[in-house]
């Protein structure tokens, strides 16, 4: 079935780009054939790539910055390990700082840095992390941080999509992108872990 040529839209007043989500229009783009715009989405994220490997959750169109002026960082960084990508030199240090920025009391992370996200965790960008460490070797990190994951299992087994402050699910069940992202960082655990897509240049 031939795909519809994809149209562009006039740019809102205020608009913003989200790195995070513009990875997975690239995906869409690279395997539907669209090349160019997948590396258009690839070049433009590594502009607004930080010095430490970061991004942040939201930025200009140009990729300055935040909108919004208030700088931070984004759970993204971890889609730079595999199985996703190959993991650069550095990558352990960025994923080590972005965590420990993330995190919350009670176990899980927020998406991002520089936004009051209130007392609640995302399961999902928890499990980020797990795949990642497991993806780059790091059992010893990615393990307790699916093992709190997996401790917030209703009765039926489903996965929420936020957990309160007091660590109870409180949104969405259940949530496939965090059920998902759990058996990806099993296999990636397993003896016969995910392929990593080679790097390319554009």
């Amino acid at each position: 079935m031939a795909l519809p040529a994809h149209r562009c839209h006039p740019i809102r007043r205020g608009a913003r780009q989200r790195p995070r989500r513009r990875r997975f229009t690239s995906a869409a783009f690279a395997i539907t054939g669209h090349d160019t715009e997948a590396y258009q989405i690839l070049q433009y994220n590594q502009q607004a790539q930080s010095s430490y490997g970061t991004w942040e959750a939201r930025t200009k169109l140009d990729g300055s910055g935040p909108p919004d002026g208030q700088g931070g960082i984004d759970s993204a960084a971890a889609f730079t390990a595999p199985p996703f990508n190959t993991a650069p030199a550095d990558l352990g240090a960025a994923l080590d700082q972005t965590y420990n920025v993330l995190k919350r009391p009670n176990g899980g992370a927020v998406p991002g840095s520089g936004y009051n996200w209130g007392t609640d965790t995302w399961s999902h960008n928890a499990s980020f992390f797990s795949l990642a460490w497991y993806g780059t070797g790091q059992s010893a990190k990615g393990g307790p941080v699916l093992d709190w994951v997996l401790s917030k299992r209703n009765n039926l087994g489903e996965l929420p999509e936020t957990v309160n402050a007091a660590g109870k699910p409180s949104s969405v069940v259940p949530l496939g992108w965090t059920d998902a992202l759990v058996l990806m960082s099993l296999v990636e655990n397993s003896s016969t872990p995910m392929p990593t897509p080679p790097l390319q240049q554009p």
